[in-house]
């Protein structure tokens, strides 16, 4: 309805109207947002995904309610703020809703999102939003992370860390019969609230960890969130009360729960190797500062008992810095103390080599004092760090895996003020880390190269300036595509950027530029992101190389070599009523409605050879002219010509109709296709023909869905023009899964299949190798769809192995030392390892512990399991793994194939393996031992393939 002077105005209510009534930028919001499809109802709309309500619950759960638990914070007011599909957010719509929820006096933001993309954007809806003392909780990572994601990367926020709840009644655990060991009374009990949880990030940021049902960073964003909530509750009451002059901000919040929290040092039986933390270090790396304990919180905020604000501005997180480039770094904090006589503080300003450095192995280089809230600075002289520190040896560390932090330098402000300084509220801190280090083997002149955003996407190297050197194409995650040369510099005309992302195009219905905060760029406006890789080719076939690329929202882009957008570009894959979505939206359990979203990488081809244009004259150039085949979020699987028209004969539908199946199995659909297409010529036309893994999956009977079955889908190259249709016999072909955790688990992360890789097999034409997700390859005979049996899993030596691959069933665990690899979120790579003369390539893809990951997960949290992961090699002829290839690698290899290239000069191909740990790792293709020369460090989490 139109309101008026609170009066129903002469518009009245129109069926399907929206008025902005409060003249804020969000018409009819009368109980939050959704900006996944911008309306007002943030609703889930797949009923059985959980995660959404139940993470909520955590935080705001009301008791005797009938629904989920009761939360950390049950008198709060909870306002819904939907930015994605369950838990995977794009950083535009995560930017958006942080600025949403700073204009709407929220004051703590539960973001349980694992965002796609890292950017500055995102940094800077998070600053604005501190400035309005907002407390921001954001999301980290699962299964023993050490990556620098989200919570652990952005400033100004709390990492969402857990330490393990009450075992006594998770999933029924009973102590085995005879068991005899002292520690299942131990991991079953609800005196375990100091215990490590097996799926929570660490590292310099983390802050404090909190109890909760399952242990998990989910569960424990909206914990802290909660613990974040009732302080600033209780510093409301005190206000009220007049116990203390005004509410906390958003930094005294912070503060007064550091000063207040139990610190955890020792937590560990002594028969489990787990982080500790150094002796003489009031904050670790694993519980940070420690448990929340709300009760004194409160009883310090009502004494008045509260410490100064301090907040460090520079350096930014993990910031990179070469000592051989840079003598000096600069450092700046924001400090006050508003409670204090006077409002008198001193301040220093000091940094520790490490992450966690001892409480008296600090180095001051700057202090003063002053009466007044102001930004106060220094210089660490990088002098003085010795290089036996920044050019130390890399190597991965298996026993702690805290090798990505082996180049850290923390730096920490602390203010003081008070009558009584030897208590810890006197003292507020803030601490960064930053990475310093130099690598000779860098070529790249000004490497590292600061981009501003994250490239989630892999680079692609191409000669796009015909100079006969290759650039490097890298997009990012804020919409901006990079060509670098080797020296570091761009290529002329590069960088380019797409255009504005929905929510801030002033062409797009629905955008948010209403909002002041977006229509005066107080926040800087962001880009429709790119998360896939780039496709470069010769498209019109005149001899110039192109550069192809598709964003989140489903625009394809195409640029020549030199920057110019080509004509008819960028196109839509997809239709502008994706974007929305009936409200309240339909209830379609186990289904997701389609929308404009591709995660796909653009992949060419000469499918116009099929047309009938090609037909009568094939001698044209438009034959052989390549074509742009794009997966999207819309039931279909697109191709577009250069100029941008569609290729005749598509888009091809993928929502087919699937096998019978497991029988009492339920299937489950999603319109979003993830995987990136394969391009073969499977029937000998000389037409290429198009092969992809669907997200859809049929459920098994088993425990928890096991035995799920996937789907591989082959579409002939003329598209809906082919005599027989588009989808071509034996298809789709089913692919055996283990489980899937649907509903769970992140909206497609354990879903479907992943991208196929393909191969020719002299003897029986082209195969594909492909698993489903969490489950082990398979080899496709394309020409029939006929399907092998599963792969023989590889098997990695656990590191270390008394704490990884618990033989299920086992409480305490017990390790039996290997560990079988199952494949997660990974897709498989080919290449010929061993002569150039070998027949059909090696296939080669990563995996993780099974049993690690399923009892890390369900069974055994209290002893914190981590989750070992490795790279295998098979001869996908007869599915049988090769020994010499499986090898243990750091950290979690995720969304990753990988790589194939001699980076030992021997002129054979060698493996080489990113992951999240900042280990990039490379294996000699003949013997499959590490490569001389690696590991390399690259200081962060590297997703999908290098180049």
């Amino acid at each position: 309805c139109q309101i008026v002077n609170h009066e129903i105005g002469p518009d009245g209510c129109p069926a399907g109207a929206h008025f902005d009534n409060a003249h804020d930028g969000y018409p009819n919001n009368i109980s939050g947002w959704n900006f996944n499809r911008d309306d007002n109802d943030p609703q889930t709309e797949q009923s059985v995904y959980e995660h959404f309500d139940g993470e909520s619950s955590t935080l705001a759960g009301e008791g005797n309610n009938g629904f989920s638990d009761i939360g950390v914070c049950p008198e709060c007011r909870y306002i819904p703020i939907k930015a994605g599909d369950e838990a995977i957010d794009r950083p535009d719509r995560v930017a958006e809703a942080i600025v949403f929820a700073a204009n709407h006096g929220v004051n703590v933001m539960d973001v349980t999102s694992a965002s796609l993309g890292l950017n500055q954007t995102v940094q800077a809806a998070i600053d604005y939003a501190y400035s309005k003392n907002m407390v921001v909780v954001f999301a980290s990572n699962d299964f023993e992370s050490a990556d620098h994601t989200d919570g652990m990367y952005y400033a100004n926020v709390w990492p969402g860390n857990s330490i393990t709840g009450d075992h006594s009644t998770r999933n029924g655990a009973q102590c085995a019969p005879n068991s005899g060991g002292e520690f299942c009374p131990w991991v079953l009990s609800d005196t375990t609230f100091l215990s490590r949880s097996s799926l929570t990030s660490y590292g310099p940021h983390s802050l404090f960890s909190v109890p909760n049902t399952d242990g998990s960073t989910s569960s424990g964003t909206p914990a802290n969130a909660g613990v974040a909530a009732l302080v600033v509750g209780e510093g409301i009451a005190a206000a009220n009360r007049g116990q203390i002059a005004s509410p906390l901000t958003a930094n005294e919040v912070r503060q007064v729960v550091r000063a207040s929290a139990t610190p955890i040092s020792a937590p560990c039986p002594a028969a489990e190797p787990c982080f500790t933390g150094p002796s003489g270090a009031s904050f670790n790396i694993m519980y940070g500062y420690g448990r929340p304990n709300l009760p004194l919180a409160a009883s310090e905020i009502d004494a008045n008992e509260i410490p100064p604000s301090a907040n460090l501005d520079s350096p930014s997180w993990y910031q990179e810095v070469d000592p051989t480039q840079q003598s000096t770094l600069a450092v700046s904090a924001d400090v006050s103390a508003q409670r204090a006589p006077g409002q008198h503080y001193t301040w220093s300003l000091q940094y520790g080599l490490g992450p966690q450095p001892l409480d008296n192995a600090w180095t001051t280089f700057a202090t003063g004092s002053g009466d007044a809230p102001q930004t106060v600075s220094g210089t660490i002289d990088l002098t003085q760090i010795p290089s036996s520190f920044w050019n130390a040896a890399y190597g991965i560390d298996s026993q702690n895996r805290t090798s990505i932090e082996q180049y850290d330098v923390t730096v920490r402000v602390q203010v003081t003020a008070g009558l009584d300084l030897t208590q810890p509220w006197a003292t507020g801190e803030d601490r960064r880390a930053f990475h310093l280090h130099h690598d000779p083997s860098i070529i790249t002149n000004g490497a590292p190269i600061h981009v501003g955003s994250s490239g989630d996407a892999s680079p692609t190297l191409a000669d796009i300036e015909g100079r006969g050197q290759l650039d490097t194409i890298l997009p990012t995650s804020d919409g901006t595509v990079h060509a670098y040369r080797a020296d570091g510099t761009e290529a002329p005309g590069f960088p380019v950027h797409t255009g504005p992302a929905p929510g801030v195009d002033p062409s797009y219905g629905t955008n948010y530029l209403g909002d002041p905060t977006w229509g005066n760029s107080v926040v800087p406006r962001p880009r429709d992101p790119i998360f896939s890789t780039a496709a470069v080719g010769d498209l019109t076939h005149t001899g110039a190389l192109d550069i192809v690329v598709t964003t989140a929202t489903g625009y394809t882009y195409a640029w020549d070599g030199t920057g110019t957008l080509l004509p008819g570009f960028p196109v839509l894959n997809g239709s502008p009523g994706d974007f929305h979505m009936s409200v309240p939206p339909p209830d379609t359990p186990y289904s997701f409605e389609p929308e404009n979203y591709a995660a796909a990488s653009p992949v060419l081809a000469t499918l116009m050879k099929g047309s009938a244009a090609c037909t009568s004259n094939p001698s044209s150039n438009v034959c052989n002219e390549l074509d742009i085949i794009q997966a999207a979020g819309d039931d279909q699987l697109h191709a577009w010509r250069p100029d941008g028209s569609a290729v005749p004969g598509w888009p091809v539908a993928v929502n087919v109709t699937l096998p019978a199946g497991n029988t009492g199995g339920q299937q489950t659909h999603d319109a979003k296709t993830i995987t990136t297409p394969a391009i073969v010529d499977i029937n000998g036309d000389g037409i290429p023909d198009v092969v992809v893994g669907l997200d859809d999956t049929r459920l098994g009977t088993g425990p928890a869905g096991s035995g799920v079955e996937a789907y591989l889908l082959a579409f002939d190259g003329r598209g809906n023009a082919a005599p027989g249709g588009a989808l071509m016999s034996g298809y789709p072909a089913v692919i055996p899964g283990l489980i899937q955790g649907y509903g769970v688990a992140q909206d497609f992360v354990t879903q479907g299949t992943e991208s196929p890789a393909i191969y020719n097999d002299p003897v029986n034409g082209p195969q594909a190798v492909v698993n489903a997700n969490l489950f082990v390859p398979v080899r496709v005979s394309l020409k029939t769809g006929q399907v092998s049996a599963a792969f023989t899993p590889t098997t990695i030596s656990p590191a270390p192995s008394s704490s990884s691959c618990p033989t299920p069933g086992s409480v305490p665990p017990t390790f039996p030392g290997e560990c079988s690899l199952v494949q997660f979120t990974s897709s498989a790579s080919l290449g010929k390892t061993t002569n150039s003369n070998q027949l059909t390539p090696y296939a080669f893809q990563t995996g993780s512990a099974g049993v690690d990951v399923l009892l890390g997960i369900t069974q055994t949290e209290g002893f914190g399991i981590r989750v070992d992961s490795g790279v295998g090699g098979w001869d996908p002829t007869s599915g049988q793994p090769l020994s010499q290839y499986s090898n243990y690698v750091q950290g979690l290899p995720f969304f990753v194939a990988p790589a194939i290239a001699d980076v030992t000069g021997d002129g054979i191909p060698d493996v080489i393996v990113p992951g999240d740990s900042g280990a990039l790792m490379a294996f000699d293709g003949t013997t499959g031992k590490p490569a001389a020369g690696f590991p390399k460090w690259t200081g962060g989490w590297s997703v999908f393939t290098p180049a």
